[in-house]
């Protein structure tokens, strides 16, 4: 089955599946909810608190909760919305890391960026011009590294501006 997504970052997800596509005569989109505590009413801040994307095969979630708690998520069947919570941190034990504490990071919620395209427990997220990863296995601070962005701004740094994409290498033999 070769799916093809559309994500709504407040209620759900919407699948085609594009394999013999020419030859169906009412193509069926199915919908997948977001899991059920996740819920929320639209708004434009969305894409700093959550982000979809696909990872290790599957179709991962990755939310900011309340300000308060980062959650991971793996779609298991997207017929019932069913997904399955892989891993969760308190923003505040992650502040508490010594390679947090040691970045000068400031005690803020970060924007959520994207979920690693191969590693699906390394999650990414903005702090000002700085993007860090933090391994949702274990709870750990990885890294981060300083980049400029100036369009937009950094208090619009979220998901909706940064897709992980594995480019093969020809393209930069030139």
């Amino acid at each position: 089955m070769d799916l093809m997504l559309w994500v709504d970052l407040a209620c759900g997800i919407l699948a085609l599946d594009t394999s013999g596509l020419l030859l169906q005569r009412r193509p069926e989109l199915r919908y997948g909810p977001l899991p059920d505590e996740c819920q929320s009413p639209g708004n434009n801040g969305l894409a700093r608190e959550r982000c979809v994307g696909v990872s290790e095969g599957m179709v991962r979630f990755l939310e900011i909760s309340n300000y308060e708690r980062i959650r991971l998520w793996t779609l298991v069947d997207i017929g019932t919305g069913g997904w399955t919570l892989d891993h969760q941190l308190d923003l505040e034990n992650l502040w508490d890391e010594d390679g947090f504490k040691a970045m000068g990071l400031p005690n803020d919620c970060p924007a959520v960026a994207f979920i690693h395209r191969e590693h699906a427990t390394m999650a990414y997220f903005f702090q000002e011009s700085q993007l860090f990863h933090v391994d949702m296995s274990t709870g750990k601070f990885m890294d981060v590294q300083y980049f400029m962005m100036n369009n937009p701004p950094a208090d619009y740094h979220s998901s909706r501006f940064v897709r992980p994409w594995k480019l093969p290498q020809s393209l930069f033999s030139g």
